[in-house]
């Protein structure tokens, strides 16, 4: 390809996808922040891809590296296809993969495959951090490959209820989401959207 080729290439990619992302600051108690992540919303056509990047550090007894990776894709609106990855110090803890094949979702969770006949996502965990979902009882985790139970709490908090028993609060203004509250195996993590 020559080069003036791939510049036109790169030009009409770069003209036809819109990108939004997302900052967060993740603390343990007061302080300093412990952690940040990163979550890009990229729009090309009839695709949306949803990307978020978590780096967590803290020290219990030992120092703990935790980090999760989710990538997430919309077609026409409707959820298609997940990868999500938990690690602690390097270790991978869980794991999640999941896809639509045009009439079930094929799923697997840490080794176990499963096929989830379920309606068709249109709203799921990552979404959360670009839109408040208003009148949704029930988010799709790309993480566990269920729905959850959300319920309104008022003041624009909602709060999830995950199949592991732990419950997060995400709080919105304007239509964004501003504040996290995360209940992990090792701490209550708040995120906060960096201004």
């Amino acid at each position: 390809m020559t080069k003036q080729m791939l510049i036109w290439v790169l030009v009409i990619f770069w003209g036809q996808a819109q990108a939004q992302v997302l900052h967060y600051d993740i603390y343990r108690g007061g302080g300093k922040p412990i952690g940040s992540i990163k979550t890009s919303r990229i729009q090309n056509g009839n695709r949306t891809h949803i990307k978020a990047d978590t780096h967590v550090s803290f020290r219990i007894i030992f120092k703990v590296n935790l980090e999760y990776l989710f990538n997430t894709t919309f077609i026409n609106g409707l959820f298609s296809k997940a990868n999500t990855k938990n690690t602690a110090n390097g270790n991978v803890q869980e794991y999640s993969k999941v896809h639509w094949d045009g009439t079930k979702y094929q799923t697997e969770v840490n080794e176990e495959k499963k096929i989830v006949k379920l309606a068709r996502a249109n709203y799921t965990s990552l979404s959360l951090y670009y839109e408040e979902p208003k009148n949704r009882k029930t988010v799709f985790s790309e993480r566990f490959a269920v729905y959850c139970p959300l319920r309104y709490l008022g003041n624009q908090t909602y709060e999830l209820s995950l199949p592991n028993g732990r419950k997060n609060k995400y709080r919105y203004k304007n239509g964004r989401c501003v504040e996290i509250t995360a209940n992990t195996a090792l701490a209550t993590l708040k995120f906060k959207l960096r201004s």
